[in-house]
Order: C-alpha cells, then sequence, then structure tokens
C-alpha cells in the first residue's frame, strides 16, 4: 500500500481511507494505523514513529524473516550544541531556539545507506534543516510544510565510513524549532 507522506502523513481521513481501500486485514497494523492516530486534527504524534521501530525491532529479535533492526541515533542521545531536549506530539527530541547543531560517531559497517530523519513539521515559522557526513553537507531544506505532525526525509544512496561524523545543522524561524528526533540508516551495499 503506498502512502504518500505529503498527502498520507497528516490527514487521518485519507489514512483511513487506504488502509480501508487496501483490505488491510492484519490486527498490528490496524492498530499502528488507528490507536496511535491522535490529536484535535487527526495528525499522527511522534509517538507513532517510536512505536514502529519498537514493532520493527522486536519482531527482528523475535528471529521474524525480513525484519531488521532499526540502525540509528536518538537525537536527544547526540552530542547537542544550541539544542535542548524537548517533547512535540507526544515525542521525545530535540529543538533549537537559534541555531543547533547535533553530532555523533558512525559506528555501522562501511558503507552506502539511506538516511531518514525524523522531524517534526509546525503550522507557525519556517525553520531549516540540514545533513552533514563526514564534514560534507548532503542535503539542506526548508520547514514549511504548514502541518503540525511528524515527518520523515530520506535522502538516498549516501556513502557513510565508519567513525564519519553525521552532524544535524537546526536553525529555527518564528516558532519552528527545527526539532528532530531520530535518525535512521537503512543498508544498501555494506562494503566488506
Amino acid at each position: 500500500m503506498p502512502l504518500d507522506p505529503k498527502q498520507d502523513c497528516c490527514d487521518l481521513q485519507t489514512l483511513n481511507e487506504k488502509v480501508r481501500i487496501a483490505n488491510i486485514g492484519d490486527t498490528l497494523f490496524q492498530f499502528l494505523v488507528f490507536e496511535i492516530v491522535e490529536g484535535d486534527e487527526g495528525t499522527l504524534d511522534g509517538a507513532a514513529f517510536s512505536l514502529m521501530r519498537a514493532v520493527r525491532n522486536s519482531l527482528a529479535a523475535a528471529g521474524v524473516k525480513g525484519f531488521e533492526p532499526v540502525v540509528g541515533f536518538e537525537a536527544e542521545s547526540m552530542v547537542l550544541s544550541g539544542y535542548v531536549p524537548d517533547t512535540y506530539l507526544d515525542e521525545s527530541c530535540i529543538k533549537t531556539s537559534g541555531t543547533g547543531t547535533a553530532v555523533a560517531k558512525f559506528s555501522q559497517p562501511s558503507g552506502v545507506y539511506d538516511i531518514s530523519i525524523s522531524y517534526a513539521g509546525e503550522k507557525i515559522g519556517e525553520g531549516s534543516l540540514a545533513l552533514s557526513v563526514g564534514g560534507r553537507q548532503k542535503l539542506a531544506w526548508r520547514l514549511n510544510e504548514g502541518a503540525a505532525c511528524w515527518r520523515r526525509k530520506t535522502i538516498p544512496q549516501i556513502a557513510i565510513q565508519s567513525g564519519d561524523e553525521i552532524q544535524i545543522t537546526g536553525v529555527a524561524g518564528g516558532s519552528e524549532g527545527a526539532r528532530v528526533d531520530f535518525i535512521e540508516f537503512i543498508p544498501r551495499n555494506l562494503l566488506k
């Protein structure tokens, strides 16, 4: 069932309709869709992404085929400068009121990875985020979706060496705090 994050992530009715049309009978998936969606405007809260990571990790630990553990960093566990721990839409995260950086060393095997960043979209303001790997900026983007919900941005096919510094730089804009929750690394081609 393809989901378009820009159209389906923050709209409960659209998400419910996608599930109904696909005739998905899986109880766990229905739980994830119907029980973790909350808020006055029917938006997915940050707990949804955390719960999905926990489910994936549990399935991987139980040896279920096709499920690998999630590899990544909780933003609040990174070395922070100008960022502070926060909670937004029920999810622990980091935010800045100016410019902030979150840095961590990549300790996984060297290779090519897709990098997914869970960040908050906010209704008012326009901040920005940038991802750097090994001292080189890989992507920068404006936070101007105008919706109060958690989003994911995936940067595909990034070569990373074990020991590289991973850095998120956030710039607040208005009440937009450039909030970040999690950085996930999805292996595509590992070097032996």
